[in-house]
């Protein structure tokens, strides 16, 4: 077999260091399989497969695993021995986030609590579970810590301004400090 021979191409998207490390692990275990060439995009990475069925292996591993989609395609690559040869396209796209982040989704805040095929989580507003539908309105939220300067009704140091505002989630703490997250101007305990 040539150095630069493969049968697919596992496009992993967007490129996260955990993801990558699960797929070379998941190279190490086996010898039915090897990477030819692994190449660097901005918007992820491509790793060229000498398997197209161990390809289509690892991306149903990464759903398990990640959570998100993965689709197979295929294209003809030409003719050996009358015999027509595809090569494939293992397309595997992770939901974005992870589990213990905080996002807004059309201005709810939510806590991710579990990421699968779809995505779980807490909404900040009515401390439900809910399942979080990708659009393109999903913004990180980043955690802070905040000093309590009211504990009932609840208030924080607000981080931008220093100022004393409520908590809109919770009425009452005893804690001394909470994390929190500014969603659109509003302050929602993550706790």
């Amino acid at each position: 077999m040539h150095g630069d021979y493969y049968e697919a191409i596992l496009q992993i998207r967007p490129g996260k260091p955990q993801v990558e490390r699960f797929v070379r692990d998941m190279f190490k275990k086996t010898t039915d399989a090897r990477i030819s060439k692994k190449k660097r995009l901005k918007e992820g990475v491509d790793y060229y497969i000498t398997s197209h069925q161990f390809a289509i292996t690892v991306g149903n591993a990464l759903v398990k695993k990640f959570g998100g989609s993965v689709e197979v395609s295929k294209k003809t690559f030409g003719k050996r021995q009358g015999k027509t040869i595809f090569r494939r396209a293992v397309a595997y796209r992770s939901l974005g986030f992870d589990v213990g982040e905080v996002i807004s989704s059309d201005n709810t805040p939510y806590l991710i609590t579990s990421v699968g095929k779809a995505a779980v989580g807490k909404n900040l507003i009515t401390g439900k579970k809910e399942k979080i539908v990708p659009n393109h309105r999903i913004e990180r939220l980043k955690k802070f810590r905040a000093v309590v300067s009211q504990s009932d009704p609840l208030e924080v140091i607000n981080n931008e301004d220093y100022q004393s505002v409520a908590v809109e989630n919770m009425k009452k703490s005893d804690a001394r400090k909470l994390t929190v997250v500014n969603c659109r101007g509003r302050i929602y305990s993550t706790e």
